[in-house]
């Protein structure tokens, strides 16, 4: 996918996911993001999970 095509799926997934946490009152979001939090948290920093070709820094490297 180009970088434009994994933009646009990451804008969907996270429409997505806003269609179905609206509903939710704002505590209980909350709780549910510190639960996730708890259960998965991100790495420090969150990018280090990409492919290097694709870390922020990726073309200063090369």
């Amino acid at each position: 996918m180009t970088p434009e095509e994994r933009a646009e799926v990451f804008v969907g997934l996270e429409r997505t996911m806003e269609a179905i946490l609206a509903h939710l009152s704002p505590e209980e979001r909350r709780r549910r993001r510190d639960a996730s939090r708890m259960l998965d948290p991100r790495p420090t920093p969150w990018w280090k999970n990409l492919r290097r070709s694709a870390w922020p820094d990726a073309d200063a490297a090369d």
